[in-house]
């Protein structure tokens, strides 16, 4: 009998979350940011389109590998350093969503990027770890107006084992350490609330 790996996906990473909202709402909370009012809870009300999540994915931060409980690789760009060892031997697919342009439509939104650190999913599988068959996509998503400092870029991370057949990883164990709120104007400008 084999024994039993659990891998699983640690590091930082957020929850990007988006909501429609018409001018009026827009408005009003703009208005109440800037009286100091604005409860940004009250964001959620408009049109929700979803969420992502998972790790950061950049020059800075990138997910690691555990294999049962304990530090195995960093699956970080390959800068030749011995934390990138896995990075070479990972299938990696570079992805993107309709998010990924949402504010650039004309429309108004707001948007929620919520900060965590942990695990981002745990399998269990029957013998050893293969890095060759883990595969890596990474999905970038933008927000605010290109041409404007508030413009903002965030690339996740999401990870699967041997097609998904131990299960997928995703089942959370995250700490929150912050969230970011802005909304978005009809033109795509980006402002930070909250």
């Amino acid at each position: 009998m084999s024994e039993k790996t659990k891998i699983s996906i640690n590091g930082d990473g957020i929850m990007f979350c988006i909501y429609k909202l018409d001018q009026d709402q827009f408005d009003k909370f703009l208005e109440s940011n800037e009286e100091g009012d604005l409860d940004c809870d009250d964001l959620e009300q408009g049109m929700d389109y979803g969420e992502q999540m998972g790790p950061y994915w950049n020059e800075y931060q990138a997910p690691s590998i555990y294999l049962n409980d304990e530090y195995a690789i960093s699956l970080g760009p390959d800068d030749g350093s011995d934390n990138a060892d896995g990075f070479r031997d990972c299938t990696l697919t570079k992805g993107s969503t309709s998010a990924s342009n949402i504010t650039q439509r004309g429309e108004c939104w707001a948007v929620s990027v919520e900060h965590f650190s942990g695990s981002w999913g745990e399998i269990e599988i029957d013998g050893e770890f293969d890095i060759q068959k883990l595969r890596l996509s990474i999905i970038e998503f933008s927000y605010g107006n290109e041409s404007t400092e508030t413009h903002e870029i965030v690339e996740i991370a999401t990870s699967e084992y041997d097609e998904n057949q131990h299960g997928e990883f995703d089942s959370h164990s995250l700490e929150g350490k912050s969230i970011d709120w802005c909304l978005i104007d009809a033109e795509g400008n980006a402002h930070p609330v909250c």
